[in-house]
């Protein structure tokens, strides 16, 4: 691994970041002096400083919290990344849901013997203390906005490159930022353009972006996720803040998974969505707003990465848990009627073909109510119910959202056949909501594919005996109780995802 001094060295003597102190110096001695002293300050506040005796202290640490606050990290897929590793620049690209996400990934690559990634980090990170911590860990930090100042857009891109030509591996958060709802955001554009542009002079090396999907049963942030997302003004983070989010630091939090999604080699998919991107050249020592090639590719791109980690989703039980009170008004709830209501997502689930990567709990409804009680969801029961105040309920949202894309298709069935309708109409009328719903839930089926998915899922639910067609091919609930509930079930997934 370079030192720090040696990368800041290689970063101000690239021709990008001369010509831009040159042409801001305006041929003044004073002013370029001046911009030399700006770009180094500004490498030195981007650049990592990894410490081997501080990942030593790091790994000790990781490995007592994995198995004793949680039931273990399980990763998923790790043998894929064995075989890409070797002639191949790796981009690891988390889903984004808790703090300790920066820590589960290098943890897992770190004891896998895989070259720790560098990470992009939120300078409001960069903190007294924690900002040297993880620093030492591998990460380098960016801001927020890079506005006007081209000076530090040269530099943070040089470093950027520099780290590809050095063959690091490279990890950021598509989304920017941790949800807290519990659904993917959309991606933001900024590390995938620069890592696209990077790549125009990488002659050597293949670049593979790896969407890695990370599951917890629970969340440190629980509580500030609910308050943020309820409309409480974000906190700024410091030191207080953050610590002050790991309230149930101390509890039972269960099990956390990370499993790989299907890799997209870069290559590959700027020769499939532009051609001619090896020949419309960028000129770093120039403006290059104008290269529209690069403006349409790059969203393009961050959905693939998104829908990928959709993909590798790991069902939990406190996801099937909160989808399964997601309705239910009572504050006393029938274990019965929910243990019935798990077994049918799960069924429903398993039969949907989403993606051969979705995995599912391996421990029966009734075991994971018990979990859900470890887990500390809800706080009183009886033999046969289980009691949850408001605020109880509304902390699960989070958990049944992570799920919700695997459930939308089925949801608006249920939601449109609440009276008899028409399958032909159905379609027709699903058509015109897909892109907004294939857009909000970055799900892996065109257009084209639609009608086949639609008729597949009704015909799953109707062998499942959770809805009727009739011969003249009219799709209606069942008559039974049981049946009706889970439709009303399915239904509100679809209502609440409305007023998302």
């Amino acid at each position: 691994i370079s030192n720090k001094r040696t990368l800041i060295h290689a970063i101000l003597n690239s021709s990008s970041v001369k010509q831009e102190i040159k042409v801001s110096s305006k041929g003044s001695k004073k002013l370029e002096i001046n911009q030399n002293r700006k770009a180094f300050k500004y490498a030195l506040e981007i650049c990592s400083d990894i410490s081997y005796p501080v990942i030593y202290l790091y790994d000790k640490a990781l490995n007592w919290f994995w198995n004793s606050r949680y039931d273990g990290l399980e990763i998923i897929g790790i043998e894929k990344i064995n075989d890409l590793a070797v002639g191949n620049s790796l981009i690891y690209t988390p889903s984004h849901r808790s703090h300790i996400d920066y820590l589960a990934l290098s943890y897992e690559l770190y004891t896998n013997n895989l070259m720790l990634p560098q990470i992009v980090a939120g300078k409001n990170l960069n903190l007294p203390i924690l900002g040297r911590i993880l620093r030492n860990g591998g990460a380098f930090f960016m801001r927020r906005s890079f506005g006007p100042n081209k000076l530090y857009s040269k530099v943070f891109f040089e470093h950027l490159r520099k780290l590809f030509q050095r063959g690091y591996s490279i990890e950021f958060f598509p989304e920017g930022g941790r949800t807290r709802t519990g659904r993917l955001l959309n991606p933001r554009p900024g590390i995938i353009s620069m890592i696209i542009k990077s790549f125009q002079d990488m002659d050597e090396r293949d670049v593979k972006f790896l969407p890695i999907s990370i599951s917890y049963e629970k969340v440190l942030e629980g509580k500030s996720h609910l308050k943020e997302s309820r409309g409480q003004k974000k906190k700024k983070d410091n030191l207080t803040s953050i610590f002050s989010t790991i309230g149930d630091f101390r509890g039972y939090l269960g099990n956390a998974y990370l499993q790989f999604g299907e890799p997209i080699d870069l290559k590959s998919f700027l020769n499939k969505h532009s051609p001619s991107w090896q020949e419309d050249i960028i000129d770093l020592n120039k403006d290059t707003e104008k290269k529209s090639w690069l403006y349409e590719v790059t969203p393009l791109l961050g959905n693939k990465i998104m829908t990928n980690i959709n993909n590798a989703t790991v069902v939990t039980s406190s996801s099937l848990f909160a989808s399964a009170i997601s309705d239910i008004l009572d504050n006393e709830i029938n274990k019965e009627r929910l243990t019935y209501r798990i077994e049918t997502l799960i069924k429903v689930i398993e039969i949907s073909n989403y993606s051969k990567l979705i995995k599912l709990p391996k421990i029966s409804p009734q075991k994971i109510l018990e979990k859900i009680k470890k887990l500390k969801f809800y706080k009183s029961e009886k033999e046969k119910t289980l009691k949850m105040n408001k605020t109880e309920k509304n902390l699960m949202e989070f958990y049944k959202n992570n799920i919700l894309h695997l459930l939308i298709l089925q949801s608006y069935i249920f939601y449109k056949s609440r009276k008899k309708i028409n399958k032909s109409n159905l379609i027709n009328q699903f058509k015109e909501v897909f892109p907004q719903i294939k857009k909000d839930f970055f799900l892996d089926i065109s257009i084209n594919q639609t009608e086949e998915k639609i008729t597949e899922i009704i015909v799953s639910l109707n062998r499942l005996n959770l809805l009727k067609i009739n011969e003249d091919n009219e799709i209606s609930w069942m008559g039974r109780e049981k049946e009706k509930d889970v439709a009303e079930m399915f239904s509100s997934f679809w209502l609440e995802s409305l007023s998302d």
